[in-house]
């Protein structure tokens, strides 16, 4: 998948076009959304302490991108769902284009899973 495709796809989701900013709370929203309502990646929040907390937030955000940019761009790009799959480095650099990092941009959902990861045994 070519960059500017990736780009248009997650802009049409998380790009405030009134400021030409990324819709920081929203596209946080939407990764907290997927993490927790994807199986594997609930249960590595609150059981895999092999994991970190940071990765597994990346793993979801990584995972929504690639629905964001199936979702506009399919079947332009083909029926095979690796057309779709922007990389890691085309999602590092689509948040450095509006100024953010993935530490950035994911330091409050971090912080919020690591609060729930040490809770997680005492909570059932």
């Amino acid at each position: 998948m070519k960059y500017q495709d990736c780009k248009n796809a997650l802009d049409s989701y998380f790009c405030n076009t009134e400021k030409n900013s990324l819709n920081t709370d929203y596209l946080e929203e939407q990764v907290e959304l997927w993490v927790d309502n994807t199986s594997h990646l609930y249960y590595d929040i609150r059981k895999n302490s092999r994991r970190k907390i940071h990765s597994i937030i990346w793993e979801g955000f990584e995972q929504l991108a690639r629905q964001c940019c199936e979702y506009i761009h399919r079947p332009f790009l083909g029926d095979s769902t690796s057309n779709y799959q922007p990389t890691s480095d085309q999602l590092k650099r689509y948040l450095q284009e509006y100024g953010y990092t993935p530490q950035s941009v994911f330091s409050n959902m971090c912080e919020h899973y690591e609060k729930v990861r040490a809770a997680y045994p005492n909570s059932i």
